[in-house]
């Protein structure tokens, strides 16, 4: 029995022809496709974060309430009602020099992303409201001789059991399928 590996879109060979200048490297990336009733999610086992596109390696970090301090939840829930929000539109009872130096520490935490003067929460806290909108559709192929990839294996960090757990919080898990991301990465 093999390895089960998704493979991306392109092979190394179909991104040398496009890319002749450019160095050209293949990992394996170890992950956990979490099977629910009616989507997957993928997780990478390096950093723990949900894999959305292993073409573009467009990743979220998971972010629970675990995660934040009581102030900084009650910002993120009125913050969810905005694309884009500023200081004006949270309410929670704080001058606003504190509302401040709470929004600053949320974005060194990757709660919120600023820009141009206003926030915005982040994708990984998202994930407990709306789970499926971070599903994959990516197909497992398996494969007997994971080495004829010739790609570099890259250790896990993390166990599928602690993808599991931290992911089982906000989604029911029907089936776990360990398996490898082949990616494909482009020397700048």
């Amino acid at each position: 029995m093999g390895e089960l590996v998704i493979m991306p879109d392109k092979s190394l060979e179909e991104l040398q022809i496009l890319n002749p200048y450019k160095e050209l490297k293949s990992y394996l990336i170890p992950a956990v496709m979490l099977d629910t009733d009616n989507f997957e999610i993928l997780i990478e086992l390096i950093q723990g974060t949900i894999v959305i596109d292993i073409e573009t390696a467009n990743m979220v970090k998971i972010v629970g309430p675990s995660d934040m301090t009581a102030a900084e939840f009650n910002v993120l829930k009125q913050g969810m009602q905005f694309e884009w929000f500023n200081t004006s539109n949270i309410q929670i009872g704080l001058s606003e020099f504190r509302l401040r130096n709470i929004l600053d520490n949320m974005c060194k935490k990757d709660l919120l992303l600023y820009q141009d003067r206003k926030y915005k929460v982040c994708p990984g806290f998202l994930f407990q409201f709306y789970p499926e909108k971070f599903a994959i559709q990516k197909e497992l192929v398996e494969i007997s001789d994971i080495k004829a990839l010739k790609a570099k294996e890259l250790p896990a960090n993390i166990s599928v059991d602690d993808a599991k757990q931290k992911i089982g919080n906000f989604i029911s898990i029907n089936k776990t399928f360990p398996c490898y991301i082949l990616h494909h990465y482009m020397e700048k």
